[in-house]
């Protein structure tokens, strides 16, 4: 049924979603994983800046034309934006970009530029969607830290 496979597709992206806490945690678990991931690779004169993206001024235009769930949806979502820029070499950088993407955690690629002069630089623009915590589980967590 068009029910049953709409539910399963919400189920399966939503399984993609990152999970944190709170919004430090969020931007700090996207650091640390993408400091692991180009350390891997090889990556050479890292600059990463990772921060909470602000989707007032492309969300404004989408949510004009969208219904109130979209809006909802949007809530429950941190975007957290990760600026990347590293030495460029195809022979690691390809087969990171593979790996990046069959991440069981979803991190999209809002913006990719390669630059040959001076020397080959890499300079991404990389996207998590952290799932917020639900207010029962926030009160949970409260209560079993010894707070009212």
């Amino acid at each position: 049924s068009r029910l049953g496979d709409a539910q399963a597709m919400q189920v399966n992206l939503e399984n993609q979603l990152w999970r944190e806490n709170t919004l430090g945690l969020a931007q700090a678990t996207f650091h640390d994983w993408l400091a692991l991931q180009t350390q891997k690779a090889g990556f050479t004169k890292i600059q990463m800046t990772v921060a909470k993206q602000d989707e007032e001024e492309g969300g404004a235009k989408d949510q004009a034309g969208s219904d109130n769930g979209a809006a909802q949806t949007r809530a429950g979502l941190w975007k957290i934006s990760a600026k990347l820029a590293f030495d460029f070499n195809p022979q690691s950088f390809y087969p990171w970009l593979t790996q990046l993407s069959s991440n069981d955690r979803k991190v999209i690629v809002e913006s990719l530029a390669i630059r040959s002069l001076p020397a080959p630089k890499a300079e991404l623009l990389l996207v998590a969607y952290f799932s917020k915590p639900s207010p029962a589980a926030i009160a949970g967590n409260a209560t079993q830290n010894g707070k009212p």
